[in-house]
């Protein structure tokens, strides 16, 4: 069982329960085939790690929540400033627009006379 805990990491061990019991299970088979032994069952009721093992994963846990929060907080503030300056292009845009058509109005009521 330890040597099959080791090949993932904790996280996974509690994702990947049924495939870890399937391996254990070969593991066992294998080494005891030669006495004529078959493993029929394996079941891992519990895994607890160690106090110090459950506080550095939440710590970890923690320290990615605020990460993933900092980068959302950045995300939404370029994506504010974006849509200010697509604003204010279009303000600006529409104001040339307009200058335009007003020049426009200007020159026919110019030449009309």
């Amino acid at each position: 069982m330890r040597s099959q805990l080791a090949k993932i990491t904790l996280d996974k061990t509690f994702e990947e329960m049924d495939t870890l019991t399937e391996n254990i299970v070969k593991s066992i088979n294998e080494a005891a085939s030669d006495r004529g032994l078959q493993c029929l069952h394996y079941e891992i009721r519990a895994i607890s790690p160690p106090h110090r093992v459950k506080a550095a994963i939440e710590r970890r846990r923690a320290l990615a929540l605020e990460s993933e929060g900092e980068r959302q907080a950045i995300i939404n503030i370029v994506y504010e400033k974006k849509n200010f300056v697509i604003l204010a292009s279009n303000a600006a845009m529409m104001d040339q627009v307009n200058r335009a058509k007003g020049e426009m109005h200007n020159l026919q009521v110019v030449i009309c006379y």
